[in-house]
């Protein structure tokens, strides 16, 4: 029982911060598909994959120096894990710095290679652009929680993220419909209610409550600490890639078969409300493997396997729990998330149809997470680069080349469950490869 506890001590909070942040992507398309109609959200769902990028390096550095924080601090060796927490504090304002210089002069080709049409680019130009600028304030924030949750404060974390939460719809408003400036407010708020978050952590690692010291004279990482780092973390960064290739996949070919279909833009707008709705109960789950990852770093340094894998066991009861409540609610609410994000008519319906066929995926999701972060989590590195890089460089373009070839627009939305499935085959597999038994 006390394992149990621990478990949820984590996971609970985890989830919940999740589920804001899921819940305000709704909020987010919402305005925006009630402000600027079905191609500002179609412009706006091109800029995802860059998004997903950005925010993905920033999980890299904060997850990959967080698992050797919390595998140092398992060891009982704290000067190594301030260690790890100060070269990662480096690593992030350098990542900050980079990804503009390097992102902006090759942005509108981006946006092209995206799907951008004429009549989408400056939209979508016009969004990603404020959030590029900005990559330091949420790379760093992203750090900073990383490492507030393997400093044993996962509720706090939760109510950080909170306010940076309740502070993007708060600006989302004034920006999107009292300033009158579409696109570019929602992008705006974003990038500023991540200031909120990122200022109180900054206090809280200054504070005599932390167990982590920020060593200046050591903040700049040596290629060593830089492997290691990145090492640890490449897994994370390839889960944030990997949504961002199903994005890319996604509007590609939501938007040559919704042409094909005679929906024009329609089919984007309608992936734009499914893939919201599928992001809100995966960032659910991604909360379980979240949560789970400081403690499972941390025994994992104790030498303790047997516990692990009691965790492990944890995550996977849960995650089928969490996979069956995904899909009942995205059958129950498909016709509601439509309407709440400001289509109607045959967009609505075509939307409504698609989160149906996509459904059946959510089964399989959390299990994927869970395993891919448990793997990463214990050093099986190479484990979890297959499950994730296998999926958005393998798995998933092949389900979604191949199946709309017979199934059109329905193949597209299918392509999400049989993929899941794939990979949960393969998970079944590196299970039992590394623990000689299956999940259970």
């Amino acid at each position: 029982m006390r394992d149990l506890r621990l478990f949820f001590r984590y996971v609970i909070p985890s989830m919940f911060v999740m589920f804001v942040a899921g819940l305000y992507n709704i909020v987010d398309s919402a305005f925006i598909g009630i402000a600027t109609g079905e191609k500002g959200l179609g412009a706006c769902m091109l800029t995802f994959p860059i998004f997903c990028t950005i925010f993905g390096i920033g999980d890299m550095i904060g997850i990959g120096a967080s698992i050797l924080i919390s595998q140092h601090r398992g060891e009982g060796n704290l000067p190594m894990a301030n260690r790890a927490f100060s070269k990662m504090i480096g690593l992030a304002i350098l990542a900050g710095v980079l990804i503009p210089l390097l992102f902006f002069p090759i942005l509108k080709p981006m946006l092209v290679f995206c799907g951008a049409t004429p009549e989408l680019l400056p939209g979508a130009f016009s969004y990603i652009s404020w959030v590029v600028g900005g990559a330091f304030i949420p790379v760093l924030w992203l750090c900073l929680a990383a490492a507030m949750r393997n400093d044993e404060r996962p509720v706090l974390t939760m109510f950080l993220v909170c306010t940076g939460v309740v502070a993007n719809v708060i600006l989302d408003y004034v920006f999107i419909f009292l300033c009158g400036w579409g696109l570019p407010g929602a992008s705006i708020a974003t990038v500023i209610s991540q200031l909120f978050p990122l200022s109180l952590a900054v206090l809280y690692f200054r504070s005599s409550r932390t167990h982590l010291k920020i060593l200046w004279h050591a903040i700049f990482p040596s290629r060593r600490w830089c492997w290691q780092i990145l090492k640890f973390g490449f897994p994370s960064l390839g889960g944030s890639l990997s949504i961002a290739a199903m994005l890319l996949f996604h509007n590609w070919q939501s938007l040559r078969y919704g042409q094909m279909a005679g929906y024009g833009t329609g089919g984007l707008a309608a992936y734009a409300v499914i893939c919201t709705t599928e992001s809100l109960i995966s960032m659910i789950m991604q909360g379980v493997a979240n949560g789970m990852q400081p403690i499972v770093s941390y025994i994992h340094g104790t030498g303790d396997h047997a516990r692990n894998r009691k965790m492990a066991h944890y995550g996977i009861v849960f995650s089928v729990f969490l996979g069956i409540l995904g899909v009942i609610f995205s059958i129950v609410a498909r016709h509601h998330i439509p309407a709440l994000m400001g289509l109607d008519g045959s967009i609505a319906e075509l939307a409504a149809h698609g989160l149906l066929l996509s459904a059946p995926a959510f089964f399989a999701l959390g299990l994927v997470k869970m395993g891919s972060h448990f793997f990463q989590s214990t050093g099986k590195i190479l484990a979890a680069n297959l499950l994730i890089y296998g999926d958005y460089c393998v798995i998933l373009p092949m389900c979604l080349f191949l199946l709309p070839l017979f199934w059109g627009l329905d193949g597209v939305w299918m392509a999400m469950p049989v993929s899941r499935f794939l990979l949960l085959f393969l998970l079944m597999w590196l299970w039992k490869y590394h623990y000689q038994k299956w999940l259970w």
